[in-house]
C-alpha cells in the first residue's frame, strides 16, 4: 500500500482478502433477500462510489476503505453466473456465458500493456484528476443499465 511499511502492507493485503471473501460469500444471502439484479447493481454502484475515495486515501484510510472496495468490487462476480443464466436461452446458454465471461478476461489481459503505455501518454491522460470524469461516466452508465434492468423487477 501507498506509504505503508512492509508489515502494514501485509496487513493491508490480509484485510483486502478478507473483504473479498466476505463479498463473495455474502452476495448469495443478500441476493436471496433483495433479488439478484438489485444486489448486482447495488454492489457495482457502491464499488464505483468507493473507488474515487480509495484512490485518494492515505495509508490509514486504505486499511478501512480497502476491505469495503474489495467486498463490493469483487463480490459482484458471484452474481455474474446468476444473471447471465437468465439472459440467454437454454439452447446456447453455456456458449454465450463462456463467451461473455472470457471476453472480459481477454480484454483485461491488455491492462498491463495499457499501464505500461500510460507514462508515454500526454499529461492530461495520466493525471489523477482524469479519473473523476471516468467515474462519473461509469456511474451514468450504471444508472442507464439500471433503467434497462428495472423492467425485469
Amino acid at each position: 500500500g501507498r506509504g505503508m511499511s512492509v508489515a502494514a502492507s501485509s496487513l493491508w493485503i490480509v484485510v483486502m482478502q478478507v473483504g473479498m471473501w466476505l463479498g463473495y460469500v455474502s452476495f448469495g444471502f443478500i441476493s436471496d433477500a433483495l433479488g439478484p439484479k438489485k444486489t448486482y447493481v447495488g454492489y457495482l454502484l457502491v464499488a464505483a462510489g468507493l473507488v474515487p475515495l480509495y484512490s485518494r486515501a492515505g495509508a490509514a484510510s486504505l486499511l478501512v476503505l480497502g476491505p469495503l472496495v474489495a467486498f463490493f468490487g469483487a463480490g459482484h462476480f458471484t452474481g455474474f453466473g446468476i444473471l447471465t443464466a437468465e439472459l440467454f436461452p437454454t439452447s446456447f446458454r453455456a456458449s454465450a456465458m463462456g463467451l461473455t465471461y472470457n471476453f472480459g478476461r481477454a480484454l483485461s489481459a491488455a491492462a498491463p500493456w495499457a499501464i505500461g503505455v500510460r507514462p508515454n501518454s500526454p499529461p492530461q491522460i495520466t493525471s489523477v484528476s482524469s479519473s473523476s470524469p471516468r467515474c462519473f461516466r461509469s456511474l451514468t452508465r450504471a444508472a442507464d443499465a439500471w433503467s434497462v434492468f428495472r423492467q425485469f423487477f
